[in-house]
């Protein structure tokens, strides 16, 4: 861990975690399923657990939206969601898809792919408003409003994001693309029909929760277009 934190680049980092990662496999036996789940569990270095387990999620090594709620359980979720806000902040441009990083008999070595981008967006939307109200310590800003910030620079630069961790996304490979303005006026409509008490806030919780997981693109476009309207309502907070 002390020679990771001297390294000034995420690339760097990322390195030297694949490096010290794959040496630990060969060496030890069952390490995959061992001695790195607790290398990775025990670490309190939040950059150097979140470096290991983005690489071991990327080679298969652990699931990483279940290592977010094991982590969460650890140690509370305002340090995830506020650890996770800052590794984002720092690696987020850096994403690319695993499969273009997958070599011949060789490890994915990525800074950060975009199936963990899309695990740790879809934690930081489901984060309950008193969680993201929190200030920050030793600033003025909330957990919302930086959740906030990170998210709209995710979905700017990866419009997508959204759909690229489900499991049928294959399927959806040929569709075609929704429309922004269509997808816009749907979430609307959603939003509408709570204003209007035709549907509750808790009804459109559940609604959110089956379109965040479905199989229908235009669905999770509905999900992420909806979800990037509640984080600005966190200005207001």
């Amino acid at each position: 861990v002390e020679a990771f934190k001297v390294l000034p680049t995420a690339e760097e980092r990322a390195e030297v975690v694949a490096f010290q990662c794959n040496l630990l496999r060969k060496s030890l036996p069952n390490a995959d399923n061992g001695a790195l789940q607790q290398v990775v569990s025990g670490s309190k270095d939040a950059d150097f657990a979140y470096t290991l387990a983005c690489y071991m999620a990327d080679n298969g090594l652990l699931d990483f939206t279940n290592w977010l709620s094991e982590r969460t359980n650890n140690v509370g979720k305002a340090a995830v969601t506020l650890q996770s806000i800052v590794f984002l902040t720092r690696t987020y441009n850096k994403a690319k898809l695993r499969s273009t990083a997958q070599g011949d008999g060789d490890s994915v070595k990525l800074v950060l792919s975009w199936e963990n981008l899309a695990s740790m967006l879809r934690m930081l939307t489901m984060v309950d408003n008193e969680t993201m109200s929190q200030v920050i310590p030793n600033t003025d800003t909330t957990l919302g409003s930086q959740g906030k910030i990170i998210l709209e620079r995710c979905l700017q630069m990866y419009p997508n994001i959204a759909t690229l961790t489900n499991s049928s996304s294959s399927n959806n490979a040929n569709s075609p693309p929704n429309q922004p303005d269509e997808i816009e006026e749907a979430a609307n409509a959603y939003f509408q029909k709570i204003y209007a008490s035709e549907e509750s806030a808790r009804e459109v919780v559940e609604m959110l929760k089956r379109f965040k997981t479905s199989g229908s693109s235009r669905e999770n476009d509905i999900f992420a277009c909806m979800i990037h309207n509640l984080f600005d309502e966190y200005r207001f907070f």
